[in-house]
């Protein structure tokens, strides 16, 4: 064996029927966000800027989970307490009077479940008290994403010295957090026979890109994950002298798969499927991960 080192939730009907109804009365009568078709209290002013909440049902630190607004290409963060803000750019930027339409709201970490919201913008504006927006500019109720798959890796030695040369071996295990299966695909597995890990640097965030040529050993690229928990443990080539000496996160170079998943959310985060790179670890995840110690001599 050679080496080479190198679920979605449903927008309500309830949610559809109160933004249609609150676009097409406000274009039925020419207003923008600040005049209401309903009378004083149903539509309020609206501004560039929404903002809210989202949680893990795990109870995992929700900070880096993606909020992405479809249609803008827009994508904001969250803090360590799950709050975010999004902001529209000027509506000269969207087109010639600002954007308008019903645009959906996705919340993302990838190992787990999807969720969305619907917002209603006006001349480039968000309105407020409609859709999913209450009359402050924050969603109505806080959103808690549940979890799809347990990611832990575990590796074999846990220390190497710099002079150190020979293999490691890492095991990823997949475990699924609920009674449905899941999908997990580990990307050029089977076209290209090379499996991939990061090595993280905890202190500096330096990352590694790490393969192993499969050779004589075919494996699917796409694995179902049900009741029994799926481990793969693979060799990976280390020369401890490439490397800043520092614990090093060990992060598995996985996807999984979506039933149904915001629209070029990975694109607007500036990863290529088709390609491995470091942008992947742009990508929204919680995982349990193997600390790799490398060491100079004693």
């Amino acid at each position: 064996m050679s080496r080479l080192i190198c679920n979605c939730r449903i927008i309500s009907q309830d949610t559809i029927c109160r933004s249609v109804l609150t676009l097409l009365l406000m274009i039925l009568a020419g207003v923008g966000c600040t005049e209401s078709p309903f009378g004083s209290s149903s539509v309020s002013g609206g501004s560039r800027s929404v903002s809210g909440i989202v949680n893990l049902g795990d109870g995992a630190n929700p900070e880096g989970a993606v909020v992405f607004l479809d249609g803008f290409n827009l994508i904001s963060r969250t803090d360590s307490d799950g709050s975010f803000l999004l902001t529209l750019p000027p509506p000269g930027a969207q087109g010639v009077s600002g954007m308008n339409g019903i645009f959906g709201l996705w919340f993302y970490v990838n190992n787990y479940a999807v969720d969305s919201a619907s917002v209603v913008i006006r001349d480039g504006n968000f309105c407020y008290n409609a859709g999913d927006i209450n009359k402050h500019g924050r969603l109505y109720a806080e959103k808690t994403l549940g979890k799809l798959v347990h990611i832990k890796t575990s590796i074999d030695p846990l220390v190497i010295d710099t002079s150190f040369s020979g293999d490691i071996r890492v095991t990823t295990t997949l475990t699924t957090a609920g009674p449905k299966q899941v999908t997990v695909w580990f990307p050029r597995l089977s076209e290209a026979g090379i499996a991939w890990i990061f090595l993280r640097h905890v202190e500096t965030g330096e990352a590694f890109l790490v393969g192993t040529s499969l050779v004589g050993l075919h494996a699917s690229s796409k694995k179902t994950i049900g009741n029994t928990p799926l481990s793969l443990t693979f060799p990976f080539a280390i020369r401890g002298s490439r490397y800043p000496v520092g614990a090093y996160e060990i992060i598995p170079y996985l996807y999984v798969l979506h039933e149904h998943s915001p629209p070029g959310i990975l694109n607007v985060i500036g990863v290529d499927t088709n390609d491995v790179g470091l942008e992947y670890l742009n990508i929204p995840f919680k995982r349990e991960c193997a600390r790799l110690r490398i060491r100079f001599p004693n």
